[in-house]
């Protein structure tokens, strides 16, 4: 580390430690008596230990907080230390770490490039080359290359190019309704398994022109691919902290660590093959990889490079779309009156089984643009149940004002998403399911006056400029599909000055947003109307119900279920379902 590195970080600690109500080690308890003046603020490791139920010595002062950043519950964590203020200071090992849970400032923030954690990840999808997801975007090389993959492989995303794809998709649905169907009414299924396989095959398809092989029987059974990647996906994760451990291979357990990372990397050496074998339609996303040409020199990528860029969409599609499918389905099942006003929607257009019509009409394309009510469901589940609850991590590429905060250029700030979607400043009841949020066209966004950041004389200025859409993302949010908000970062007054920020934040936003939320949103709401146009759904007694369903969560590489997610499905054709 440089020395001016170091002192720029240093002074961005010493910074947050000296101002303010965000400093280093907050505890809730011991920062209200702090502020009652019932006491002083405590020492960092006493109020870790205190509120992180750590036990007493537990902390070590050489770690910081990674060990809380890696526990399966630090959503919450992060959700309890938003409360402190928008701004709050914490540490990775030897690295300060600033937090920001304000929609404002964290819009500010993910305009920088990407920290370097995102470099450890490129093994995870190749040997170690940058793809859309892992590219830091912090020099001008960098930079060049990520927007010229994302404007070559936006396209195909497009609603022209998905419509084409749509009936295939369709088509998946049906297997997966007619392996419910033949479990039995009332039975129990993982619907956490068999929206992976969904989701899984949905990926294939818009990629290789066909659904992947193997358990076609089973849709309970998890995908091949899966079973490689998670384990080797979970040892990158578990050691980015201190990566120099995956060098200690004459450790029996290290080795065989690195030898599930590298049977992962050979399979996506396999799946290029397979993409190049089966000649991809030039629309497809098959099709728009193998037509990527580097920036730097105009040739087709190397192999090293394809392999990424198609592993990205394979990884980060499955573990984001699989998660959101199975919260929104379960909060469905949770909430009998969001589940009535979800089958009178398909009833009205006719897409509901019953007794009198066990044969419904089959779900076409418009029939997805007529799904107001069931979007607003969806979008409230990413919102309730955030699935990249632990947002993104940035390194600040200039020293800027952060909520009255002076940041010295090379600090790392983590924006967690899940925090931003649960702040009581940002949301009313923000604990609660209500899609009926989102009935507002702009209930994405929120007016400036009512976050605390904005309030504050020595908030930094809201820059001029948007990262509104634009035709080389290709059509991001597909018309009158998906029915979006612009995805630009606000909103502007008739003075051009801004007015409102974006809350909502599934994707991400701004020019760093997925751009594969079209796919994304094509099949989670053509999978969730497909299971609910069918069966009446109930969450399995196992689950504990609504209280059981808020524990259950755990954030791996996004929010997803423990273990298995149960469902009890009852036909609606065979019965009345509620």
């Amino acid at each position: 580390m440089s020395a001016r590195c170091s002192k720029s970080r240093l002074q961005s600690r010493l910074l947050l430690v000296n101002q303010g109500d965000a400093y280093f080690g907050n505890a809730i308890e011991c920062h209200l008596r702090a502020k009652k003046g019932e006491g002083s603020r405590p020492q960092r490791h006493q109020a870790l230990c205190s509120y992180h139920f750590c036990r007493p010595g537990a902390f070590s002062s050489l770690a910081g907080d990674v060990f809380v950043h890696h526990h399966s519950s630090c959503h919450k964590t992060h959700t309890a230390w938003s409360r402190l203020g928008s701004v709050v200071g914490l540490r990775l090992g030897p690295i300060p770490l600033v937090m920001v849970t304000d929609a404002e400032l964290a819009r500010t923030v993910l305009d920088e490039p990407k920290s370097s954690a995102y470099t450890d990840l490129q093994a995870i999808y190749s040997n170690n080359k940058a793809s859309l997801f892992t590219n830091r975007h912090d020099s001008p090389s960098t930079s060049q290359y990520y927007k010229a993959i994302r404007r070559q492989i936006a396209p195909a995303f497009n609603t022209s190019n998905l419509k084409q794809s749509f009936g295939r998709l369709a088509a998946l649905m049906d297997s997966a309704v007619d392996y419910i169907h033949h479990k039995g009414s009332g039975q129990s299924v993982d619907i956490f398994t068999i929206a992976g396989r969904v989701t899984m095959n949905a990926i294939s398809l818009a990629i290789f022109g066909e659904d992947l092989k193997g358990n076609e029987g089973n849709w309970e059974v998890r995908p091949e691919y899966a079973c490689i990647f998670e384990p080797a996906m979970k040892w990158v994760l578990d050691v980015a902290a201190v990566a120099w451990i995956r060098n200690l291979t004459f450790i029996p357990a290290v080795r065989q660590k690195e030898s599930e990372l590298k049977q992962l990397q050979q399979e996506h050496v396999k799946m290029l093959k397979q993409l190049r074998a089966c000649n991809p339609l030039p629309a497809s996303l098959g099709g728009h990889l193998l037509a990527l040409t580097d920036p730097a020199t105009g040739q087709p990528l190397t192999d090293g490079q394809l392999e990424a860029e198609m592993a990205t969409f394979f990884f980060a599609g499955y573990d984001t779309s699989t998660s959101a499918i199975t919260w929104t389905l379960a909060l469905i099942a949770a909430h009998p009156e969001v589940q009535q006003q979800v089958a009178s929607e398909l009833a009205a257009l006719g897409l509901l089984a019953t007794p009198n019509q066990p044969s419904p009409k089959p779900l076409t394309w418009q029939a997805l643009s007529n799904l107001d009510y069931l979007r607003k469901v969806i979008k409230e589940s990413q919102r309730l149940q955030t699935v990249a609850a632990t947002g993104s991590m940035r390194t600040l590429s200039k020293s800027m004002r952060l909520g009255g905060y002076e940041l010295a250029e090379g600090t790392m700030v983590h924006v967690p998403f899940y925090p931003i979607h649960h702040h009581p400043d940002a949301w009313d009841r923000p604990e609660d399911f209500l899609p009926e949020r989102f009935d507002d066209a702009g209930a994405d966004f929120l007016p400036l006056n009512r976050l605390a950041a904005a309030d504050r004389p020595d908030a930094q200025p809201l820059p001029q400029s948007t990262q509104s859409r634009t035709a080389e993302d290709g059509d991001l949010h597909g018309g009158s599909l998906f029915q979006e908000s612009s995805n630009s970062h606000s909103q502007k007054d008739t003075a051009g000055r801004p007015s409102q920020v974006r809350r909502f934040l599934p994707f991400s936003y701004g020019h760093r947003s997925c751009v594969g939320q079209n796919l994304a949103n094509m099949t989670m709401l053509t999978f969730i109307a497909a299971i609910c146009a069918n069966f009446g759904l109930a969450l399995d007694p196992q689950m504990g119900g609504l209280e059981g369903l808020k524990e259950c969560g755990a954030v791996a590489l996004t929010l997803q279920p423990k273990s298995a997610m149960l469902l009890q499905c009852t036909p609606r054709k065979h019965a009345a379902a509620s």
